[in-house]
């Protein structure tokens, strides 16, 4: 059977040679538009972190995150029949959105105009949250909306990690338990009902 074909696969529909016609209506916009306004404000509102900031242990754990985001997560999406390895590119694209708007809005919430390997990390804490809802959305939302979903939630997600888990609970999270964990199931079970 051609899954490609199906109204619910994962380009909504559209056959395997139209692929890249599916980036010309407003999904494609919408990431266009998302990159030339995140390259804007981190060009001309951000700097980097000197280059002795950047070591070899949080290089390592930067590495490992990112592993898991795009090939652990990436193949755990896989696991639907009609979306197979088109769901690991789709991953890599939602944690590349999500990243790039975690950066800017956390670092503009705690102040901070010096992106450096902490803030890279702390984003992809970020596309892990977006990761565990888009579990519970993978099937139920078309890519755009998952764009959308992915703009927003990094947005929500760091109202939720600075102002109200750090700032008003000062809680400790260790493992990230409330701000990624319970956040992204939480998230992606509301959209998912919306």
């Amino acid at each position: 059977m051609d899954y490609a074909n199906e109204e619910t696969g994962l380009i909504g529909g559209k056959s395997s040679s139209n692929i890249a016609a599916s980036m010309k209506g407003p999904l494609g916009l919408t990431i266009g538009a998302l990159q030339v306004a995140a390259a804007a404000i981190l060009f001309s509102m951000f700097s980097y972190g000197e280059v002795d900031e950047f070591t070899t242990e949080k290089y390592v754990i930067f590495r490992d995150i990112m592993v898991m985001l795009l090939l652990g997560f990436g193949y755990l999406m896989t696991f639907l029949e009609k979306y197979g390895l088109g769901a690991v590119g789709f991953t890599m694209l939602l944690t590349a959105l999500n990243m790039e708007v975690n950066l800017i809005v956390e670092n503009l919430l705690n102040g901070n105009t010096t992106i450096s390997l902490d803030s890279i990390i702390d984003a992809e804490f970020s596309a892990a949250a977006l990761l565990i809802s888009f579990g519970a959305l993978i099937g139920r939302a078309t890519p755009l909306q998952m764009c959308a979903i992915s703009i927003l939630e990094a947005i929500f997600y760091t109202i939720n990690k600075v102002i109200i888990v750090f700032g008003l609970i000062k809680a400790e999270d260790v493992g990230g338990t409330i701000t990624i964990h319970m956040f992204g199931a939480y998230f992606g079970l509301a959209c998912a009902y919306v």
